[in-house]
């Protein structure tokens, strides 16, 4: 049993899945690695997305597929965004529209020239309001002008950070993946797949590589730290629905 807490399974709705075939491809594939449940984290890009229209067409999708696997043997997903960072949105009385399966965590997405002091002051402020972000693929940010200090701010802050399972065999990510693997980082895997074909899922290949490559043992806390995070999400949404 695994969990795939990033993956654009959704059809027709961002770049991930573009059809409800893909969509129910995506989840087959996930089932053969073993994956039992998976959250659906459609893109929301708070500068050219509108809200009602991004929740209606999400809802919509997350409806349509769950109604064709419905009776199958596949992965039960559950409905989430992956949220572009930006100062307004995360002020906003509407985060908790953004989190994951109504519960208290939020996946952001950044680019580089967001990682300053003004993130840091944000992320602070949103644990304090009782919210749990998750850094998803900090990996990517490595040539961030502030990488070092957002690594520091993450151990420092305790703030989880959602590794993706292709970045393990990008070579330019090695450096910044072996510091979060081996440097008491709060890390979870995620596939962020977007198709079964250039983006399929690679959770089981990248858990091999994790073991083979960085031990058995921050295998096991990952898997365990996945897992703890993701249960977390479906108990905090069913709370607070």
């Amino acid at each position: 049993m695994f969990f795939d807490i990033h993956a654009h399974v959704l059809p027709a709705v961002d770049d991930g899945a573009k059809n409800l075939e893909e969509s129910i491809k995506l989840l087959e594939q996930l089932k053969r690695q073993g994956i039992t449940h998976v959250m659906a984290t459609p893109h929301f890009y708070p500068q050219e997305d509108n809200f009602e229209d991004f929740f209606d067409k999400i809802s919509n999708a997350y409806e349509t597929l769950n109604s064709a696997i419905e009776n199958k043997d596949l992965p039960k997903v559950y409905l989430g965004c992956e949220m572009l960072y930006c100062r307004w949105a995360t002020s906003s009385e509407l985060i908790a529209h953004f989190c994951l399966s109504k519960s208290n965590h939020i996946l952001l997405e950044l680019t580089d020239f967001d990682i300053d002091n003004k993130f840091f002051v944000d992320v602070i402020r949103l644990k304090m309001s009782g919210y749990e972000p998750i850094i998803a693929h900090p990996e990517r940010y490595y040539h961030a002008p502030n990488f070092r200090k957002f690594l520091r701010f993450l151990k420092d802050v305790e703030i989880t950070v959602q590794i993706n399972a292709e970045s393990l065999f990008i070579p330019a990510y090695k450096t910044p993946i072996r510091k979060l693997i081996t440097g008491d980082y709060n890390v979870i895997l995620g596939s962020d797949t977007h198709n079964s074909e250039d983006r399929p899922p690679m959770l089981e290949k990248a858990l091999k590589h994790i073991a083979d490559n960085y031990g058995e043992e921050n295998c096991r806390k990952i898997k365990f730290a996945t897992k703890t995070v993701f249960d977390k999400i479906v108990a905090e949404g069913k709370l607070n629905a």
